[in-house]
């Protein structure tokens, strides 16, 4: 079996990915591998209000203010995982302006991890075709072993 020494675990700060978050915890104690809490800021569709400069100010406030939200609730994720887990090395990094998935997948690679266990939502339909799946995008793409956690709605 494959050495497991580092983990990255995308969390957008639902209760799906609070559960994945759970369970790359455990995967990481039990391997005694490295945790990389990940988080995405995803683009914002501005560009109708970027065509009028008085607006351009608007897209960097905004990115200001879900950056320091993210830190704050990374942060407190990392405290939590930290008092849970106190065996496990814990890293956080937060991306911002990017596509969730090409996120994840960019920051897989640059840390060289060797498993992403990342949450669905399990969208169907419609929601689907209009939110995409930003597990499934990973799991095709990703250079590293891929662990879904599937949120089921009973």
């Amino acid at each position: 079996m494959k050495a497991i020494k580092k983990i990255l675990v995308p969390t957008d700060f639902s209760s799906t990915s609070r559960e994945a978050v759970k369970l790359a915890c455990q995967l990481a104690q039990l391997n005694s591998a490295r945790l990389i809490l990940f988080h995405v800021i995803p683009l914002v569709n501005l560009y109708d209000i970027n065509a009028i400069s008085a607006y351009q100010n608007v897209e960097e406030e905004i990115y200001t203010d879900l950056k320091k939200v993210s830190q704050r609730k990374m942060h407190e994720l990392q405290v939590k995982i930290g008092q849970d887990f106190s065996s496990i090395e814990v890293g956080i990094e937060i991306k911002d302006r990017f596509d969730e998935s090409d996120g994840i997948l960019d920051a897989a690679r640059e840390h060289q991890v060797d498993l992403i266990v990342i949450g669905s939502h399990g969208r169907k339909g419609i929601n689907r075709i209009l939110m995409g799946s930003v597990a499934e995008t990973v799991l095709r793409h990703a250079s590293c072993d891929v662990l879904v956690y599937k949120h089921y709605v009973k």
